[in-house]
């Protein structure tokens, strides 16, 4: 048994705006969050700035590609896989201690 198309279209729908309004969220203010990327310490000491454009551009692509149906599954993916990354650098700190950091969200 599928899900009901009405279903996974209002589902691409919010997981959509979700992925890219992060992404325009880190665009819009590019210091703040390139300060929150180089605060986690897992990229080299002032690679926020290039981090912060890269992740925005990656997060909006994503999040586009899931509402096109032959791109659909490579954005799902890639979402995924930006969510896993984001846990990683998170579960990593922790793990080091460091439990006072801005999340960025």
């Amino acid at each position: 048994m599928g899900i009901d198309p009405v279903v996974m279209i209002a589902l691409s729908l919010m997981l959509s705006f979700v992925v890219v309004d992060a992404g325009l969220h880190k665009l819009r203010n590019p210091l703040h969050y390139a300060a929150v990327i180089d605060d986690y310490r897992v990229l080299p000491r002032g690679s926020g700035s290039v981090a912060v454009w890269i992740a925005g551009a990656v997060e909006m692509g994503a999040g586009i590609a899931i509402l096109l149906p032959s791109l659909n599954r490579a954005g799902l993916a890639l979402t995924g896989l930006l969510l896993m990354v984001y846990f990683a650098v998170m579960a990593l700190n922790l793990l080091r201690g460091r439990r006072e950091i801005d999340c960025g969200c």
